[in-house]
């Protein structure tokens, strides 16, 4: 799993490419996981260059949010 926050989709660029080549290996399995914004869409949309991006990013890749990441996927005991 990789885990990874791209507010204008250029850090995305990485975590995509190492997915790729990952999958290329035989027996890899990768998942990507997008955190999640704080910026409230409200903010976004008044940039349409911005929305755009937002837009193609969560097509590519969903938001998750930080706690349901740790929740479902790391063993935290306390």
């Amino acid at each position: 799993m990789i885990v990874f926050y791209s507010r204008y989709g250029n850090t995305a660029r990485m975590p995509e490419e190492i997915a790729y080549e990952a999958k290329e290996s035989d027996g890899i399995a990768v998942t990507l996981k997008r955190i999640a914004d704080d910026i409230p869409i409200e903010v976004v949309s008044k940039d349409s260059s911005w929305s755009k991006i937002v837009e193609h990013l969560n097509y590519r890749i969903p938001t998750t949010l930080l706690e349901d990441i740790m929740h479902n996927h790391l063993d935290i005991t306390q």
